[in-house]
């Protein structure tokens, strides 16, 4: 059985103050994050999930 997993954010915007940013310079309001993890099936899939063939 050939089986992949993953999990994909697209644009997820996120309000936070991430860095360092000198008097004077442009603060952004918000970040986007892109986000692709792929997971081994071999680590999260159990017999239950899916039949033998």
């Amino acid at each position: 059985m050939s089986s992949t997993a993953c999990i994909e954010l697209k644009d997820l915007r996120l309000n936070t103050q991430i860095g360092t940013y000198a008097p004077g310079d442009a603060i952004p309001d918000q970040h986007l994050l892109n986000l692709t993890l792929w997971i081994n099936p071999k680590l999260i899939l159990i017999s239950e999930d899916f039949e033998l063939t």
